[in-house]
């Protein structure tokens, strides 16, 4: 892949080669819409929404209590992402973000990366 761009939830390459060369591949903020997905953010009236986890704790709306009792824990514990990341928490008067998606590379020589970026973040 040369010079390209390629956008999605769930992207994969499975190729005994793989190369990427200024390029693209993004599947950031792409993953659950917020308040939706596994570990979704979570609020209430007095808190701000918590971020949406994954495969670590979501963000603190707020450290103070009782808004610590809001971050949702990691549900993703093994060698392969199955699962999109989860939205984050709403504030009284916002959404959260959505959560990211997954890429996948499988190959069985070598993949090349060259002056390209991967994006999942959410």
């Amino acid at each position: 892949m040369n010079n390209t761009l390629v956008t999605g939830p769930r992207i994969g390459f499975c190729s005994p080669t793989i190369s990427v060369v200024a390029s693209n591949v993004t599947a950031a903020s792409k993953g659950c819409t917020a308040m939706q997905g596994l570990g979704a953010g979570k609020y209430n009236s007095s808190c701000p929404g918590s971020g949406g986890a994954h495969g670590g704790k979501g963000g603190y709306g707020s450290a103070g209590t009782p808004c610590s009792a809001l971050v949702p824990l990691p549900y993703f514990y093994s060698g392969m992402a199955i699962f999109e990341g989860s939205g984050g928490g709403r504030g009284n008067s916002s959404r959260g973000g959505s959560g990211g998606g997954i890429i996948w590379l499988s190959s069985t020589d070598t993949i090349t990366l060259d002056n390209s970026t991967l994006e999942v973040q959410g």
